[in-house]
């Protein structure tokens, strides 16, 4: 995008969830399940990455759980990769601005 965001993207698969939250010195309780950690943990990178903690968008898509972090004043601009052979073949499909 053209205005800084930060993007975190994990393929949700089974892990040791409570010791990669200590690691990064999060807490929580005992209702934690996949879709929670996942939802917390690409907060966080987006939000790392960019700098910026003042909006967080989160969503699932197919396996993979997304989030953006960018300032609430600015639009963001969601792209599909479609299909592609090689990277000059890439087909984006425009999903949303948010």
């Amino acid at each position: 995008d053209k205005n800084k965001v930060g993007i975190d993207v994990e393929y949700k698969k089974n892990r040791d969830f409570q010791k990669i939250l200590n690691y990064m010195n999060l807490k929580y309780d005992n209702s934690l399940n996949k879709d929670k950690f996942y939802k917390i943990w690409t907060v966080y990178e987006a939000e790392y990455k960019s700098g910026i903690k003042d909006k967080t968008l989160s969503f699932d898509y197919k396996n993979f759980t997304c989030s953006l972090s960018f300032k609430s004043n600015e639009q963001v601009n969601l792209y599909e990769v479609n299909d592609f052979e090689e990277k000059s073949d890439i087909i984006l499909n425009k999903l949303d601005n948010i």
